[in-house]
């Protein structure tokens, strides 16, 4: 994707990732908020909002990428990228240690 974004040629099939990028990250989110919920995580209601937020502004980017699609791909790509890199520092890291612990 990014070296499509990178060349200045946006596709509908870059439109196509990343509408099955926010179907994975839906699957994975939901994957992960069920294993919290089974373990009792104390931060859960907060790791879910941060989730639907995050797709929240996925589907804001994709209507965006459908309307002016050169302009907003790689804002939408570089976007996403922080997130995930910031989520799964803060919060993600967070989580694997909850389950590491002795609770």
């Amino acid at each position: 994707m990014k070296r499509l974004l990178g060349s200045g040629e946006v596709k509908s099939n870059v439109r196509d990732q990343y509408r099955r990028l926010l179907v994975q990250c839906t699957e994975h989110f939901e994957y992960e908020e069920k294993l919290m919920e089974q373990t009792h995580y104390p931060h859960l209601a907060r790791h879910k909002s941060d989730h639907r937020l995050h797709l929240k502004e996925g589907r804001r980017l994709l209507k965006q990428m459908e309307d002016a699609p050169r302009r907003s791909a790689r804002s939408g790509y570089e976007s996403w990228r922080g997130w995930f890199a910031a989520h799964v520092v803060a919060e993600d890291l967070a989580f694997g240690l909850f389950l590491h612990s002795d609770r």
